[in-house]
């Protein structure tokens, strides 16, 4: 696995634990809708790699 797609694993990762902390506070909403998306993009980026 390259460097760069573990690192953006890595991203992927504290988004999702960030978005799973930020769930407790019902005013934040946005910022939880923020780094679930960016939780997704992490976790998908890495299969751009395999497209030739």
């Amino acid at each position: 696995m390259k460097a760069i797609t573990r690192e953006w694993l890595t991203k992927a990762s504290e988004d999702l634990a960030a978005a799973q902390a930020l769930l407790a506070y019902p005013d934040l909403t946005n910022t939880v809708a923020f780094h679930a998306q960016q939780a997704l993009s992490g976790r998908s980026a890495p299969l751009l790699q395999l497209c030739p």
